[in-house]
């Protein structure tokens, strides 16, 4: 092998490298592979970039150029070149499939491959080829970047290159262009039948192990020692911050510190626990770990788990829900040393010595991003002062207006401190919210020092000795969750450093890859991408030069770490942090999920043998004589596995015989066998006899039952116990020649003695009893006969009287139970074998008591009353429990709302009239009139559906709606137990008939210190003065207090009734408001408050009227309001009071209300003569309408488009207050 020269080089031509290798290879030279067929290579298809070149420069400096601009990204260890000559086109195309010699690079040998006639289309097809990696494994795998050319042989100018990379000996060993030249131009590049094909092939740095790996064998936990999470559907937004917060190791230890539910029947309810348990799992686990559990523990499904939320937005969420639950446990008190700073906003005059201020709590900073180069720029806006003069002069107490400084500053940051970058705002020139991609650059250390005012002792506090002063505020970057798309929707995904050293990890949903610090930083600050350095060479094309392109992905949180903190945050969990009560669960769980593994995989050659026999089938109240069809093995049931191979029916028969302590003589086996119609029974012809004892299990099973494929894992088999009179050795009997009825003393047991098969009929049958107790609703086998088949049913009624317990010569009445559906009645008087009755069959039994009048008659409704009625009700039998649709959030009965609130679990056939249905569950509720239920139907997620009518002809089976598939059984099978229903029970005032005659009208009623749910019956065609006085009445609301009532819309009063509208014009859906509205002198306008969370876009709970008082300060008032509401002091440290403009929703349109500011001044909009007429409410109260306060000798007008805002976060509210609320929550 040898060097030369390129051809035609330029005198410019770069200059190579030591790690650079070209070689030139002779077209005679050529290695001739065999042909195969063709493969998939869609992928490469698509190159990088392509150039077709024409200028001066020749195809050595093109090729260096296409790599240094599309390859730029990528640090190259070692490089070599692949020239070959090719000689004779004409004869390298007598081949389907040709490579080049090898050359060495990164000690592999590298071809290139070539299909001169197309590789499955009409184009010449090129690849790089790794040709050396036999025994090597897929993490010897070599990244590496290339560009391949074909050149005119005498003109190296004329030439076409195409550029890609790829990770040979992952999957692949070759990787190029299945479309690289179309035959049909073969002429601009091939010369006298002469060509070149060129390859420039460059190794490549790979840091993290995975640089353009395809992931399709690839394992997290063993790359990078994490695990990822499963997405729902659409919470990729709650893996990212799951991810962050199990990474912040602090956090994690001390969720491990909170109790476990002492009440087990709430654990599926305990966020705490299904959070230890995911955060276990992710300790432990391989692989990626579901987050059903933790979802489910929030109360939402699976319409919750489709919706796509905010990851700041779930973060308070979550850690407002956790905080609570920390109370008064050793984790108390820890969201607020990890994630809580503080900030002070003052202001401060300018002449005077005066300063207003107030200090509040932060769990995130909102940092502008828009017009912000980099995090330092955001934080200087953050405490930028606001100068107020002139005539936004400041209010000073005791010094009139003076001119002041305004801003905010921060005391304290946290030991994690979490960025929200706002990437989103409104714009109203579009009138829509949108995206902001602008750069916005963040470090790896982040100092702080220069942003931090340590808070000073107000005047007349002595300063604390033992308070340290504030150390460095230096921070490392921890995590950065990135936002990919827009408005409408997008991805989540975080990039995580979870331990000091400086390795990252990128944590997408159930992957987690290692990346490099370009894609942790810059690759996530947002901007246009890098433009291109040449037109033509993977760059943009001349037209669309001008153009921007801007990344969709960037970063939208960041989380940083405190330096000081920062060992104790990242502190190592160990598995003894884990309460032990979790682990031996979790323990268990695998353990059984490996036990169902490996019975999986023993399935091949392992049979369950399970036997029942009558002490089983006494306890069983179902069809048939037995369900083997449910998960778990039923009480009573022999049930073990052996060898299918190996294992003959003696060792089953001496095991079961030991295990029940009955001597092996005195049992027969009779092998269980589907009949048609799908019922499972015994027949003489499948008694395990002489010739079966040498068979082996899978030989016995495959003989004996006929149609395996029913079970292929299990023999089922009936154990017949002998009486000490009854042996094994007994010979058959045969059949009696006439047809006269022998005595039945005469006859004599089935023996299990070698016996012939399908032409032989025994003498005698096996027949099951089974009795119906009408008084405990059982149907249960009693036991069996062995009874000549010409015999009469009447004559064996004394040994079923005495096997069931009954006086002798009780009246017995009869049916066969054929199958589930079919159950027929068995003449006394007839033989059996007349009847078609034989081997395996069951009569069911129905004693008939003179005693058990009364005790039927005392039987709630819907209870069934006959062993037909049993049969019917074990057919359609579900399970319903009826909840309350309004229940007390306390759990007991509310003094507006008087319904029971207890659930009430039935078991019901779904024949069962809507009558029926009624009168039981009033009975269960200890109610007297059942019309006066109404039921409510329901989704799967138990959300109300429709009210059901009380029509004649409903069902039970109307009112649940149809069975899942999944919990049909076939026909003649034993219906398969569905999970229980909800419906959803209310107690009107009123029977149903009535009721249906009227309107029912849901209101949230908001009294001094309480908010209440009410429901009321009005007249359809009433008014809304009535619907108001009604309300009150219900509520209890003092007479001495107006009343008022409002239309509610996304937590805004869109309407207040005057009275005189009628509900026939006013929608069913409607969300309704009743105010008793406190009074206050002086009062000159009544101001709408709503509540919001930072935002006027994130607004939630009820919204009210409160009376504006004449020259009041702000103080006063906000004092009125704490009153009003019932919010403690503590609570009113977390609300901030702003003026807000209706129909505003950026932060910027709320303008805070100060102390010493007067509310009613803040609200005059103008002056006019008309005075707004009084509210009907106010006139039925007899209260003096007020009257706009005098300016000069004009009134003033109070603007009626600018609410109080109560910024705070959302309280913790019961479901019952749902109905206002929207947006992302946590019920439990």
């Amino acid at each position: 092998m040898h060097t030369p020269e390129p051809l035609s080089a330029s005198p410019d031509a770069p200059p190579r490298s030591p790690n650079h290798a070209a070689v030139v290879l002779a077209g005679g030279d050529k290695d001739l592979a065999p042909a195969t067929p063709p493969r998939d290579r869609t992928a490469s298809h698509e190159s990088t970039g392509s150039i077709e070149v024409t200028h001066p420069d020749n195809y050595l400096t093109k090729a260096a150029k296409m790599l240094d601009d599309l390859g730029s990204n990528y640090k190259p260890v070692e490089t070599a070149d692949i020239v070959w000559n090719i000689e004779s086109w004409a004869k390298l195309r007598t081949e389907n499939r040709v490579t080049s010699p090898p050359i060495t690079l990164g000690g592999r040998q590298w071809r290139i491959l070539c299909f001169p006639n197309g590789n499955n289309a009409d184009k010449v097809a090129l690849y790089v080829m790794l040709d050396d990696w036999e025994g090597r494994t897929p993490a010897q795998a070599i990244p590496a970047d290339f560009v391949l050319g074909m050149v005119h042989p005498d003109n190296d100018t004329q030439c076409h290159f195409q550029y890609s990379n790829h990770r040979f000996g992952e999957i692949e060993l070759d990787w190029g262009f299945t479309h690289f030249v179309a035959l049909a131009s073969l002429g601009q590049y091939v010369h006298q039948d002469r060509t070149l094909l060129f390859a420039r092939i460059r190794m490549l740095e790979d840091e993290t192990g995975v640089l353009f790996h395809s992931f399709k064998d690839y394992h997290s936990k063993t790359v990078t020692g994490h695990v990822g999470l499963k997405n729902q559907g659409a919470t990729c937004y709650m893996n990212s911050i799951l991810q962050s917060l199990f990474c912040t190791n602090y956090f994690r230890k001390a969720v491990y510190q909170i109790p476990l539910p002492k009440d087990d029947e709430h654990a599926s309810k305990s966020v705490t626990l299904s959070l230890q348990r995911l955060f276990y799992f992710m300790q432990t686990s391989d692989d990626a770990v579901e987050t059903n559990e933790l979802t489910k523990s929030f109360g939402w499904n699976t319409v919750d788990a489709f919706a796509q939320h905010d990851v700041q937005e779930f973060l308070r969420v979550l850690t407002d829900n956790l905080e609570e639950k920390m109370k008064g446990t050793p984790a108390d008190g820890m969201i607020q040393r990890l994630f809580v700073g503080q900030m002070k906003s003052y202001i401060k005059c300018v002449n005077v010595d005066y300063e207003s201020s107030r200090t509040e709590d932060f769990y995130d900073i909102q940092l502008n991003v828009k017009g912000m180069p980099t995090v330092y720029d955001s934080f200087r806006d953050y405490i930028q002062v606001e100068t107020l003069e002139g005539e936004n002069k400041y209010m000073a107490e005791g010094y009139g207006l003076q001119d002041a400084k305004k801003g905010v500053v921060f005391t304290k940051f946290p030991s994690v401190l979490h960025l929200q970058l706002k990437r989103f705002e409104y714009d109203f020139m579009r009138d829509q919210m949108v995206k902001i991609n602008d750069r916005y650059e963040f470090p790896l250390d982040l100092d702080l020092d220069e942003f931090l005012v340590p808070p000073t002792p107000a005047e007349g506090e002595e300063e604390e000795a033992d308070v340290p002063p504030p150390g460095p505020q230096k921070y490392h970057l921890h995590g950065v969750l990135v936002h990919s798309g827009s408005v409408d929707g997008g991805h989540y995904c975080a990039f995580i450093r979870p331990r000091r050293e400086n390795k990252w990890f990128k944590f997408d949903d159930d992957r987690v890859v290692p990346v490099t610090l370009k894609e942790v930083l810059d690759d996530n600050f947002g901007g246009e991408y890098p433009a291109a350095k040449r037109p033509g060479l993977g760059g943009a094309a001349p037209r669309a030069m001008g153009m921007v392109h801007k990344r969709f992905t960037n970063a939208y949180m960041l989380v940083y770490l405190r330096e000081s903190d920062y060992d104790t945050t990242l502190c190592e969990v160990t598995e003894n942090d884990v309460p032990a009560a979790i682990r031996d669960q979790l323990d268990r769980e695998r353990q059984e999920h490996e036990a169902r593994l490996r019975d999986i995989r023993e399935r091949e050659f392992m049979l369950h043998v399970r036997i029942i026999d009558d002490a089983a089938m006494r306890n069983y109240n179902g069809l048939d004589l037995w369900s083997f069809g449910g998960a778990t093995v039923p009480n009573g049931e022999w049930n073990k596995r052996f060898h299918k191979h190996e294992t003959a029916w003696p060792a089953v028969q001496k095991a079961y015989a030991a295990d029940r302590g009955i001597p092996e003589d005195r049992l027969r086996f009779w092998l269980l066998t589907p009949r048609e119609n799908k019922t499972l029974r015994p027949d003489a012809e499948n008694v395990i006899s002489g010739p079966d004892m040498q068979l082996n299990l899978e030989t016995l099973q495959k003989r004996h039952t006929t149609t395996p494929n029913s079970w292929p894992y299990e023999i089922r088999v009936y154990a017949e116990v002998l009486s000490e009179s009854e042996t094994a050795d007994a010979a058959p009997v045969a059949e009696p020649a006439d047809t006269d009825m022998p005595p039945l003393e005469v006859a004599a047991p089935l023996a299990p003695a070698p016996m012939p098969r399908a032409d032989y009929v025994s003498a005698t049958m096996l027949l099951f009893i089974k009795a119906f107790d009408v008084v405990s609703q059982t149907l249960t086998i009693k036991g069996h006969l062995q009874v000549p088949r010409m015999t009469l049913p009447r004559d064996i009624f004394p040994q079923v009287a005495e096997m069931l317990g009954v006086p002798a010569g009780t009246d017995l009445r009869i049916f066969e139970e054929v199958h589930a559906t079919l159950i027929s009645p068995i003449d006394p008087a007839r033989p059996f074998a007349t009847q078609e009755m034989t081997d395996g069959d069951i009569m069911a039994v129905e004693p008939v008591l003179d005693d058990a009048a009364a005790a039927i008659a005392a039987l709630p409704p819907g209870t069934p009353r006959s062993v037909a009625e049993y049969y019917e009700y074990l057919q359609n039998r579900a399970e319903v429990v009826f909840k309350p649709r309004h229940p007390h959030p306390e759990g007991g009965e509310s003094p507006v709302h008087p319904n029971p609130t207890r659930e009430v679990a039935l078991s019901l056939s779904k024949r069962v009239r809507y009558d029926d249905v009624a009168a039981r569950v009033a009975h269960e509720l200890g109610l007297d009139d059942p019309m006066k239920l109404r039921f409510t139907s329901t989704y799967v997620s138990e959300m109300p559906r429709s009210v059901i009518r009380p029509t004649p002809s409903v069902t039970l089976g109307d009112m649940l709606g149809a069975t899942p598939y999944q919990f049909r059984a076939p026909l003649g099978a034993d219906p398969i137990t569905a999970p229980p229903v909800t419906v959803l029970y209310e107690v009107l005032d009123v029977s149903i008939k009535e009721f249906e005659s009227k309107r029912s009208v849901r209101a949230t009623v908001l009294v001094p210190g309480k908010e209440e749910s009410v429901d009321v019956l009005v007249p359809k065609t009433s008014t809304t003065g009535t619907l108001l006085a009604a309300i009150a009445d219900k509520a209890g609301i003092p007479a001495d207090l107006p009343v008022r009532l409002y239309e509610v819309i996304g937590h805004k009063i869109t309407r207040e009734f005057a009275g005189h509208e009628s509900l026939t014009v006013i929608p069913e859906y409607t969300m309704f408001v009743v105010q008793a509205v406190p009074v206050a002198e002086g009062t000159v306008h009544h101001v709408g408050v709503v509540h919001m969370n930072r935002t006027p876009s994130l607004l939630h709970g009820t919204p009210f009227k409160f009376p504006v008082v004449q020259g009041e300060p702000m103080a006063t008032t906000k004092k009125r309001v704490q009153q009003y509401l019932g919010y403690s002091d503590k609570d009113m440290t977390k609300v901030a009071f702003k003026l807000v403009p209706l129909g505003a929703l950026s932060e910027q349109a709320a303008k805070e209300v100060e102390d010493d500011q007067v509310l009613a001044d803040l609200l005059v909009s103008g002056p006019v003569v008309a005075v707004a007429p009084p509210a009907y409410s106010d006139v039925v109260a007899g209260i003096e309408p007020p009257t706009p306060a005098a300016m000069g000798t004009q009134e003033a007008v109070y603007s009626s488009t600018i609410a109080l805002a109560l910024d705070h976060p959302q309280r913790r509210q019961s479901r019952m207050m749902s109905s206002l609320e929207r947006g992302l929550r946590i019920f439990n």
